[in-house]
């Protein structure tokens, strides 16, 4: 269960359609995807590579790092960081809908736990706990700076947040209608 909660990391790193097809069960879900677009909330390796898309559109040199996994019984925990540079929209979904964080160059590092459940030895639910808040900070905008809201009302202004959300969209829709085709037509193949 290790190598496959790494191997899981991995796919979201590359965008590896056979990653994670190889970890996945076809009706995996990620509790977590509400706050994300749309094609993140698919099950099975379409979700996943959808969140993939996502997170590598608004965050270039994208990098799990492990500091520990625990394993007990059906269930592996996962504990470290997720680092990156902020270098394209960061598109995020609340109550009023997806908005657009315009990118901002900055790095970060943030600590996450991760929560998987597996089945028949494979994943079928993720959860995670992370410390967003410090990703936000890190991005420059929260507590809201100055150079922030001047982004944030410039993409409003312009139209190219509601642009960027449409392109993130697409994206993760794109990534995940390929998992989807690929797995139809067997062109990858799933171990079980």
């Amino acid at each position: 269960m290790q190598r496959l909660v790494r191997l899981h990391h991995s796919a979201l790193e590359a965008g590896d359609l056979a990653m994670a097809a190889e970890v996945l069960a076809p009706d995996w879900h990620n509790r977590e995807s509400g706050a994300e677009p749309e094609p993140c909330r698919r099950p099975g390796p379409a979700g996943l590579m959808a969140t993939s898309a996502w997170l590598r559109a608004a965050f270039s040199d994208l990098r799990f790092h492990e500091t520990e996994i625990l394993v007990d019984g059906d269930t592996a925990i996962w504990w470290g960081t997720m680092s990156g540079r902020h270098t394209g929209p960061f598109v995020v979904v609340d109550k009023s809908g997806p908005r657009a964080f315009p990118a901002t160059g900055a790095t970060f590092e943030f600590e996450q736990v991760h929560w998987h459940g597996f089945r028949n030895g494979r994943m079928v639910e993720h959860r995670a706990i992370r410390k967003d808040l410090d990703l936000m900070r890190s991005l420059g905008y929260l507590p809201p700076t100055p150079g922030g809201i001047r982004r944030m009302v410039g993409a409003r202004l312009t139209g190219a947040g509601a642009r960027d959300v449409a392109d993130v969209i697409a994206v993760a829709n794109k990534a995940a209608e390929g998992a989807d085709a690929a797995a139809s037509s067997n062109l990858v193949s799933r171990p079980g």
